[in-house]
C-alpha cells in the first residue's frame, strides 16, 4: 500500500502538469484558428497536438496500470482471507464433529467476500486522498512561499474587522468586498490631472543583475501628453512597471501628485492610474459590465464616453446597446474597437488623473492609429496621458517627448526641438523610419526636411 500511494501520488502529479499544456494549446487554437488557417499551420498544430495528448495519455495509462496492480494484489490478499477462513471452518468442523458452526462459517465467508471489495476500495480511496493533496500542497506553496505584494491599508482593514468580530468567524469576504467598492456608495472621487517627478530613480529587477533604469529623472506636468520612445530594451515599459510599483525601486523616489509612491497604499496608488495595454482586454458579459464594472457610472455617461471614443453607433447596432452582449475576450468586435472600448472604459474610470498606454496602438493600422490618437487628445485632455510609443507619429502631436536608451532619459524636450536637431538620439530615431515616412514626421510637426 505504500508503494502505491507513493507511486500513485507522482503520477497524478505529472498528470496535472502535462494536462496543462494540452488545455491551454486547445484554448489558443480555438482563439486563433483562423489566423492557424491563414498561414497554413493546421498541420503543425495538429501534430503539436496530438503530441501533447499523447503525454497525457501516457500519464492516463500508467494511473490505469498502478491500479490494476492494486486490484491483483488486493484480490489476492482478499482470495487469501476467503481460504483461510473456508479452512478453518472446515477444519473446525471436522474436529468438534458438529453441524452448529456450519452458520457462523458461512456467515464469515459471505463477509469475507464482501470485505475484498471493501478493502480495494479503502486502499484506492486512500490513495486518491494522498494524490488529491497535491492541490492542497500548491495552495501552500503559493501561500507561504511566494511573496506577495503588501497591502497595509487591507491589513488594518482585516485588523479592525477582527476586533469587531466577537464571533471569531473569517473576516476575508468582508475585507474583499470593502476593498472592491471602494467604501460608501456614492463617494466617487473626481478625475483631477496629476504630475508626476521622477528624481534618481534606479530599479533592477535582481541582486546581482545590471540597472535596468540608472538616475532616471524628468518631470511631467498636468494634462500634459508625454510619450516614451526608444529602442528595444531601453526600459521604457519598466517605467509604467516602477509607477504601478510592480517592482520596486532600489533608488530615487517617484513623486506622483505631490506623495512619494512609497507613501501610498497600493490600491491608492493604483487607483491614480488608468492602464490601456498592447492587448485590449474584455470579458464575457455586457459592454457596460466591461466599461462600469463596478456600476459606478449612469447609462446617460456609459453612453456620453462610447460617443467620445467614437464608439457609439456601433454599440447601437446591439440588440440591447450598453446591455448588448461581448463574447469572451471581445471576440465579435475588431482589434480597433476593443481598444477604443478600453479607452472608454478608461474615461470613465473614477479619480484616475493618469492615462497610461504601453504600445497601445503596436497592432493596428495607421488609420486607426490617427484616430485613436485623435482620441486621446480630445477625449482625454483633463487627465496626464504617459504613451510608451512604438510608432513615432504616435506621439507627434504631444507636448513632451523622452528617449529612453539603456535604462537612462537620453534626451527630452518638445518633439520640434528634438527633430530639429540633427545631433539628438531622437533624430537618429526618426531617421531610421526611412526618407519618406522621416519626411512625413516631420511635416507633421512642422520641421522642414533636409534635402
Amino acid at each position: 500500500m505504500v508503494l502505491y500511494n507513493v507511486t500513485n501520488r507522482e503520477i497524478c502529479r505529472v498528470g496535472s502538469i502535462v494536462k496543462a499544456p494540452m488545455i491551454s494549446l486547445l484554448g489558443e487554437a480555438l482563439v486563433g484558428s483562423s489566423t492557424i488557417k491563414a498561414y497554413g499551420c493546421v498541420a503543425s498544430i495538429m501534430k503539436e497536438s496530438l503530441r501533447r495528448i499523447d503525454r497525457v495519455c501516457a500519464s492516463s495509462f500508467l494511473e490505469n496500470a498502478t491500479n490494476r496492480w492494486l486490484g491483483v494484489r488486493v484480490d489476492f490478499l482478499g482470495n487469501v482471507i476467503v481460504i483461510t477462513i473456508a479452512l478453518l471452518g472446515v477444519i473446525g468442523t471436522m474436529m468438534s464433529f458438529s453441524t452448529h458452526d456450519v452458520g457462523l462459517v458461512s456467515l464469515s465467508l459471505t463477509m469475507a467476500l464482501a470485505s475484498t471489495s471493501q478493502l480495494n476500495w479503502l486502499v484506492r480511496m486512500i490513495g486518491t486522498m494522498g494524490a488529491d493533496m497535491n492541490s492542497v500542497e500548491r495552495i501552500l506553496h503559493y501561500t507561504h512561499n511566494i511573496d506577495h505584494e503588501e497591502v497595509p491599508e487591507m491589513d488594518r482593514l482585516v485588523d479592525e474587522l477582527r476586533e469587531k468580530n466577537t464571533e471569531g468567524g473569517d473576516v476575508t469576504a468582508t475585507v474583499l468586498v470593502e476593498g472592491v467598492s471602494g467604501g460608501s456608495e456614492g463617494q466617487h472621487p473626481e478625475t483631477t490631472a496629476g504630475w508626476l517627478e521622477f528624481r534618481e530613480v534606479e530599479m533592477r529587477y535582481r541582486a546581482g543583475l545590471s540597472f535596468v533604469l540608472y538616475r532616471v529623472s524628468f518631470l511631467i506636468e498636468p494634462r500634459q501628453k508625454v510619450g516614451v520612445v526608444g529602442r528595444t530594451g531601453s526600459g521604457k515599459s519598466t517605467l509604467l512597471l516602477t509607477l504601478m510599483r510592480m517592482v520596486d525601486i532600489c533608488g530615487g523616489d517617484i513623486i506622483v501628485s505631490g506623495r512619494p509612491i512609497c507613501a501610498y497604499g497600493l490600491r491608492e496608488l493604483r487607483q491614480q492610474f488608468s492602464m490601456i495595454p498592447q492587448d485590449p482586454v474584455l470579458f464575457d458579459g455586457t459592454v457596460r459590465s466591461n466599461l462600469d464594472p463596478f456600476l459606478e457610472s449612469t447609462p446617460a455617461e456609459v453612453w456620453r464616453a462610447l460617443e467620445l471614443v467614437g464608439m457609439r453607433e456601433r454599440v447601437e447596432l446591439e440588440s440591447g446597446g450598453i446591455d448588448g452582449r461581448v463574447q469572451e475576450g471581445g471576440s465579435n468586435y475588431s482589434v480597433g474597437q476593443r481598444q477604443l472600448l478600453c479607452l472608454a472604459r478608461a474615461l470613465l474610470r473614477r479619480g484616475s488623473g493618469f492615462i497610461l498606454m504601453d504600445e497601445a496602438t503596436a497592432n493596428i493600422d495607421h488609420a486607426l492609429d490617427q484616430q485613436i490618437q485623435h482620441t486621446v487628445m480630445a477625449a482625454f485632455n483633463s487627465h496626464t496621458v504617459i504613451t510608451i510609443a512604438h510608432r513615432l507619429h504616435t506621439v507627434a502631436a504631444y507636448d513632451k517627448i523622452i528617449v529612453m536608451d539603456h535604462g537612462v532619459v537620453a534626451e527630452s524636450g518638445f518633439p520640434r526641438e528634438l527633430v530639429s536637431d540633427p545631433s539628438s538620439r531622437f533624430s537618429e530615431l526618426v531617421a531610421a523610419l526611412g526618407k519618406q515616412e522621416a519626411a512625413k514626421f516631420m511635416a507633421s510637426v512642422g520641421v522642414a526636411a533636409a534635402s
